[in-house]
């Protein structure tokens, strides 16, 4: 029994780290361009739905993939931005309000096998994306 156990947690931690993102660490950047606001969507990890990697939308098209530990810089104009999350099927847009100058924090997470994006503030975000890694 124990053996069936070692296991099995040796193949949650394998599909775990199979997703894993490479790139470099969470690093906030310094300026915004003139006119323009950024928005951090960004995946901690959580065991729940890890290996599966949603594509991120927003009105202006396809962003990127985003797997599980994984953080993505968006910087666009000021104005209304929608943002959704497609993975077995596509998740509720969030609308962010997006003031030139300021950056906003999307965290997307999973619930029944759909997307979840939360808009959330900068104190919770930080401590959540600080072990995300940036994805190009």
């Amino acid at each position: 029994m124990r053996r069936i156990a070692i296991v099995c947690l040796f193949v949650v931690v394998a599909v775990s780290l199979a997703g894993c993102v490479t790139g470099p660490g969470f690093v906030e950047e310094q300026t915004i361009p003139d006119g323009k606001a950024e928005v951090y969507l960004y995946r901690p990890i959580h065991l729940y739905g890890d290996v599966i990697t949603p594509m991120i939308m927003t009105n202006e098209g396809f962003l990127t993939l985003l797997d599980a530990g994984g953080y993505y810089s968006y910087i666009t104009n000021a104005g209304t931005l929608r943002f959704w999350a497609v993975s077995y099927s596509a998740s509720l847009p969030i609308t962010v309000e997006a003031v030139a100058g300021q950056k906003y924090y999307v965290k997307i997470g999973f619930a029944a096998e759909t997307c979840t994006l939360t808009l959330v503030p900068q104190e919770t975000a930080k401590t959540d994306i600080a072990y995300c890694r940036r994805v190009q």
